[in-house]
């Protein structure tokens, strides 16, 4: 695959494949400046799901492009952080993994508009692959970051963290115990609440 695609000469532009060469190129690149993660998070903002705004109450339903360009950005999001998880810092990727995970499991949606399935779906899967990932990895990993990505990475998560999702479930180890308290807990509490 070449990172520097571009249409033949002559032949009559497709938007669909210019489109998916330029998400092929970002993922390829690395996505240095974090658009596939800043995208989801200001798309979903924007839409009332996230934030402290006065939307995030009354969210409003996504478009067909707008939920297609929100796969596209949690898979490129995927991509790149399984692609280079020594270059993120622990905690990043820590905060990055719950909320998605929070995304996907509905924790941010109300019931008069949810989340579309294929986006949920793959936010679920996307953090599924970063628990996978940290398990076999190990706290091995944990010290081997870029220094100069410090600064983006702490500004994403304390944006995450602190005016998007302040009540989002913070999972503090990669220990799987956790995890599946929290899961349990999610799953238990709709019966409960029934009896």
């Amino acid at each position: 695959k070449n990172p520097n695609w571009q249409p033949p000469l002559g032949a009559p532009p497709n938007a669909i494949a210019i489109l998916h060469a330029s998400l092929e190129h970002l993922r390829n690149t690395g996505d240095e400046q974090f658009l596939f993660l800043r995208s989801t998070l200001e798309l979903l903002t924007n839409h009332g799901f996230l934030g402290a705004s006065d939307s995030a109450n009354n969210p409003t339903p996504l478009s067909g492009d707008e939920e297609q360009l929100l796969f596209h950005c949690v898979t490129g999001v995927r991509h790149v952080m399984l692609f280079r998880w020594e270059y993120f810092q622990p905690s990043f990727r820590s905060c990055v993994r719950d909320c998605l995970l929070a995304i996907g499991l509905g924790c941010y949606s109300t019931g008069s508009v949810a989340l579309p399935r294929t986006f949920t779906m793959a936010c679920l899967s996307s953090a599924a692959s970063f628990w996978k990932r940290a398990w076999t990895t190990g706290a091995s990993n944990d010290t081997s970051t870029q220094v100069q990505q410090d600064s983006q990475q702490n500004y994403l998560e304390s944006l995450m963290t602190t005016n998007l999702m302040p009540s989002m479930q913070r999972f503090n180890s990669t220990d799987g115990q956790e995890l599946f308290s929290y899961l349990n807990s999610l799953l238990v509490s709709p019966f409960e609440q029934s009896l």
